[in-house]
């Protein structure tokens, strides 16, 4: 996958505390609003942040990906 510099459509350009909605949204070729609003439900529905590690993770799982630990 090629390099993308993305604000992901934001309305407020200096926020930049979304690099998990912004990551999963340009991996599954989604639209920011998409990913943001999905995230935000699960969210809402597990009672944390979109972009809590158990959050975000359900998510991609979800959509087919495996999260794995990096090699030390």
């Amino acid at each position: 996958m090629d390099y993308q510099q993305t604000d992901g459509g934001r309305i407020l350009k200096s926020f930049q505390d979304d690099c998990v909605i912004r990551s999963i949204s340009i991996v599954l070729e989604e639209s920011y609003e998409k990913v943001f609003q999905e995230l935000m439900q699960l969210g809402l529905e597990m009672g944390a942040y979109p972009s809590h590690d158990k959050v975000w993770i359900k998510y991609i799982e979800s959509k087919g990906f495996v999260k794995n630990k990096p090699p030390r």
